[in-house]
Formats: C-alpha cells, structure tokens, sequence
C-alpha cells in the first residue's frame, strides 16, 4: 500500500489558496499511484485559529470546503484534519473520505491545556481519540496529535494494519527525540507501522517543523519529511529505505526555525520589506542574516543610529556586516535629535545627575527614528532583542522594544552566540569582532551589560529554570549552588517586568515556555 504525506503550509483561514493546495496534492498522489492521501490536523483551516473558531461565518467556510475536495476523492482514501461542529460540540477532527464520500470523522481527544494553542478552551474532547476504518482490506486506525492513549488501547488488545497521525506540532529547540521516541512507543506497543503527517509554516508566534515520519512497527524510523519547508513523502508499506534518516541538527534547526518564521509572517500578512536597527552588536547581526535568509538581501535595509556614547569600532563592525551581507544601510546619527531633547528637557532635568533615564531617551529616539522610516517606506521593523534581556526588562519601553516581530525573543543571549558561530561555520559571515566584543548598549561612557546583569551564563541558567522548567528559587539555588540573594534579584526582576513584555511584539516561539502566550503570569501579584 502506498501512503502519500502531504507535508503543506497552510495559512489560517486562506481557504482560496489552502484548497487547491490540498485538491493538487490528492490528485498528484492519484498519479503516483497512492492509495491513501494524508493531510496534517487542522489543514482545511490552518493552525492555530484560536478565536476564529467562535465565529459562525469560519465554520461555516469550512464545513463548504468539505464539498470541494470530495469529487476529487474518486479510487483514493483522503484524511485531512479540520474542526467541525458535531450537536452542541466543536470537535478538532481528522474526516474519513473514501471515494468522493465522507465516511465519518476520528476526533481528538486528548487535548492541549497549556502553550500555543490551549485547546481546551475551543474544542470538546473526543469520545474515543482512535477509530478504525477498513480501505482496501487494510485495518486502519487514525488519531490525531501526541495521542497518549494509543500505547493504552493497543496494550487492551487493539491491533491494526497502519496507524495514520494527524499532528500540528510547533517546532520546539531540541525536541526532535522526544518527539521520536514518543511515536517509536506508539508503533513499538501497537505493533503497527505509523504515518505520521506534521504541518509546516509559521502562523503568528508559532512555527511547525515539518518532518512528518514513516516508523515500521518495530519503532524504526524509515523516513522522514523535510524539515521547514513543504514536502510530498511518498511511504510505501512494502518497500522501503533500509537505512534511517539521520536526526537532524539542534542548531541548523533553530536558525532554520526562525528564519521561516520571519518568511512567513511577512509573506503571509503580504509585507515585502523588512527595516532593523544595526548597533554593531551581536543580537542585531543574528537577526540581519536571519531576515536576508527569510526574504532576500533586497528587501532589507539596516539603520546604523550612533551616539555620542557609540564606539568606532562598533559602527565600523555595522558597517563591515552590512557590506559583507549586500545591503542597503544608512546612517543617522541620533546625537543632535539627543541635544536638542536634553535641551527642552533641560527645566525639568536640573539638578539632577545622568542616570537611566537620558540613557532610555537615546533608545526611544532610535525606536522613533525605526518607525518613521518604516512607514515613510512600507516596511515592517524586526525587533532585535533576546530573551535573557526580556526576562530581567534589560529593554527600553517605546525603544528598542519596537517591532513588528520580535526574532530573538525567545531566544536566550548564550544560544544567540551559538547561533552566530553556526552562521559562520562555513566562512566570516559575521565580524569576528562582533562575537568577541563585550556586549553593551553603549548608552553612557564605558557601560558593559555586566553593569547591570549578571554573566549571561549564570542569567541564562536562572531564566531557564525557573520559566521554562517551572523551578522555585529554593531549587534553583539548590541545583546550582547560586548565592540565593543573586538567584532572588533575578526572579524578582523577572517577576517585575511582565508589564514590560505584555507591550513587546509578538516573539518567535522555540522553546517549551516562551513569553507572551508561553508563560501568562499576571502584572500585579503578591510573594507567596
């Protein structure tokens, strides 16, 4: 039998462009001689559509493209994932069509509480997670998302000739073998070989990897889709490749992950151009090369804004990175729009000494100037900042906090160096200087980012544990041997700056718990 995965990048609700996506992918897998099409969940609407779902007219487009696709479904069973509305129930479902009939729905039961989508909140459980469909003598099961109760009902007794899994699972950094190992133990205690089809794309925050799978039903993984970009796997029961796919690199998908979520959320929203602020720092150049990958060296343009407090060298380095990357740059010096602020300023200043807040109008003259510039020549501004930054508000309000998309936000400064050194495995694409200098915002004499942080390793460590893994600061400090009065001044900064974030633009999410719609703290709470 041969199973035709079609790995496709759907946007949310685009229903004139996702159907003949889905109509061509059937009919080309007529042609190669499939006798099964398999769609990811949620692929006639695209994912996530959160509170889309609540309107009437949504639903309503969805259940008329089901008419659509049928006469398209003759010689060919085709599960493709879709919410329906069942009596008083939204269900997220995988519906059955098998020649140009619906034959019925398997819906998903066990649903997400917590992260991007916090399912729970739209659809209803389904009453069984797993049905059964018989197709050309086969007994097929399909289910849909990371079903934990399939290693359940298979231990019960249930056996089937292929298992189908229908997923939308968002790309999370390092992830891939849990992923593996969670669908080898699906077709390990089924016995059963496992098809599974993943979305890929970005959607908002959200990015999906891909690399939908074929496992034997010993738990062998035989193939596996591309990963980040669209793929038609063609998996074929009886013959197949001997030799696993290798596992794919940590850090070639991070970069990958984020440069298609930049693509996407540009191309998808019909932005062309993309506007960033270039400081000569290393944040800023990971996020240049990241936007020339996602839309081309001709639709970005970086804006060199020095002060007085600016380095040489650092405007040198911008400028060497914008050279070397092939584009447009400008410089404009924000010193004398600084001048002549302190100046009106000067009534309400006098007296007292240079502190922070000359240091945030330098950032907010930067943010301005991005802005204007942005929607004087229809762009969109990539904001440049990284998580360790955010989690502590290292981040000026109304400066270097705006964007349209925040690239890094979810991505902590010890894993932006990785990142840099990856981009220049092959060659110096970024300045050396810019990954050896010590990082500062440069915004008085002599300031280094140590000034006001701890070592980024320690910073990175603290942010981690304690707001993607969840650990109180007793066990942090335990697991670590921090002092516990560092560890207490960074959860309470932490803590503190949450009004900050809630006006960040929406970051890329790539680890488990990402601020924004990751991690919902409230702004004002009590120590407990």
């Amino acid at each position: 039998m041969k199973i035709l995965v079609a790995q496709l990048n759907f946007k949310v609700g685009d229903f004139e462009n996702n159907l003949p996506k889905i109509i061509r992918a059937i009919q080309w897998g007529k042609e190669k001689g499939a006798e099964i099409v398999l769609f990811s969940e949620l692929a006639l609407c695209g994912g996530f559509p959160h509170d889309l779902l609540l309107r009437r007219d949504f639903i309503f487009a969805i259940e008329h493209s089901w008419k659509e696709i049928l006469p398209h479904c003759l010689d060919v069973m085709v599960v493709v994932g879709t919410p329906r509305r069942h009596a008083n129930e939204m269900l997220n479902s995988a519906m059955i069509i098998q020649e140009g009939t619906i034959i019925g729905f398997s819906d998903k039961k066990f649903l997400s509480r917590e992260g991007d989508f916090q399912e729970i909140c739209y659809f209803n459980e389904g009453q069984r997670g797993i049905s059964c469909w018989q197709w050309k003598g086969k007994k097929i099961a399909v289910c849909l998302g990371e079903n934990r109760g399939l290693g359940e009902q298979a231990c019960q007794g249930s056996r089937w000739d292929l298992i189908l899994n229908l997923s939308i699972l968002p790309y999370r950094y390092d992830a891939f073998s849990l992923r593996m190992a969670l669908f080898k133990a699906i077709a390990l205690h089924s016995s059963s070989p496992l098809v599974v089809c993943n979305a890929v794309g970005g959607n908002d925050h959200s990015i999906f990897d891909g690399y939908s799978l074929f496992l034997d039903q010993e738990g062998k993984c035989r193939q596996c889709a591309s990963g980040f970009q669209e793929d038609l796997m063609m998996v074929n029961l009886s013959s197949f490749p001997q030799q696993a796919p290798s596992e794919p690199n940590s850090l070639e998908d991070l970069y990958n992950a984020l440069v298609l979520g930049v693509r996407d959320y540009f191309h998808k929203q019909n932005f062309g151009k993309a506007i960033l602020g270039l400081s000569g720092g290393i944040d800023s150049a990971v996020v240049a090369c990241i936007a020339i990958d996602a839309l081309g060296k001709n639709e970005v343009t970086a804006l060199l804004m020095p002060s007085e407090y600016s380095s040489k060298k650092s405007v040198e380095d911008a400028q060497v990175l914008a050279s070397r990357l092939e584009i447009r740059w400008e410089l404009l010096s924000i010193t004398p729009i600084y001048q002549l602020m302190l100046k009106v300023l000067f009534p309400f200043f006098h007296g007292s000494s240079f502190d922070h807040t000359e240091e945030n109008l330098q950032a907010r003259i930067r943010g301005m100037l991005l802005m204007a510039l942005a929607n004087k020549w229809g762009c969109l501004v990539l904001n440049t900042g990284n998580k360790s930054e955010a989690s502590v508000g290292y981040c000026t309000l109304y400066g270097d906090m705006v964007g349209g998309i925040g690239v890094l936000g979810d991505v902590s400064k010890g894993m932006v160096y990785r990142l840099a050194e990856w981009i220049n495995r092959d060659g110096e694409r970024i300045p050396l200087s810019i990954l050896t200098k010590e990082p500062s915002a440069e915004l008085k004499w002599g300031q280094t980012d140590r000034d006001s942080l701890p070592e980024y390793a320690v910073l990175d460590l603290i942010v981690k544990s304690y707001v993607e893994d969840l650990l109180s600061p007793e066990e942090i400090t335990s697991l670590y041997s921090f002092p516990n009065e560092e560890v207490m001044k960074i959860i309470h900064r932490i803590d503190h700056f949450e009004y900050k974030r809630r006006q960040a633009p929406p970051y890329l999410r790539v680890t488990k718990r990402g601020f924004g719609t990751g991690r919902t703290y409230p702004i004002v709470w009590g120590s407990f």
